[in-house]
């Protein structure tokens, strides 16, 4: 049988672990007159001309969105999606992937045993 080294069975499972739980946080559309923007949000615009962009807001001062080389007025923003954490995937992803980890890591250790 193959032999595992104890190092990468824990890489293995740190790795799966960490792609399930970065897919927990999500962009949702908000409505900026009933949601507010903070400083350190990260954010998704679509302008009313088209345009895309990411970023991360450094201030808001009145109507006007501010990132990384970026300058956003509401006025030109046909569509703003705020990333959050997505509470049921999270759950759904930990208690789906806890049981899943502890199964390939104990195959894994198993696989490395001499029978």
């Amino acid at each position: 049988m193959a032999r595992y080294s104890p190092v990468l069975k824990t890489i293995i499972v740190g790795l799966l672990l960490a792609f399930v739980l970065s897919s927990c946080r999500t962009y949702k559309m908000i409505n900026p007159q009933t949601e507010e923007l903070k400083v350190g949000d990260a954010v998704h615009i679509v302008t009313k001309n088209g345009q895309h962009g990411h970023f991360e807001l450094q201030a808001v001062v009145q109507d006007t969105l501010y990132g990384d080389n970026v300058q956003v007025s509401l006025a030109e923003v046909a569509k703003i999606e705020k990333k959050k954490i997505d509470a049921a995937s999270t759950i759904l992803a930990v208690v789906l992937t806890v049981p899943v980890a502890f199964l390939l890591y104990a195959l894994l250790l198993l696989g490395s045993s001499d029978m």
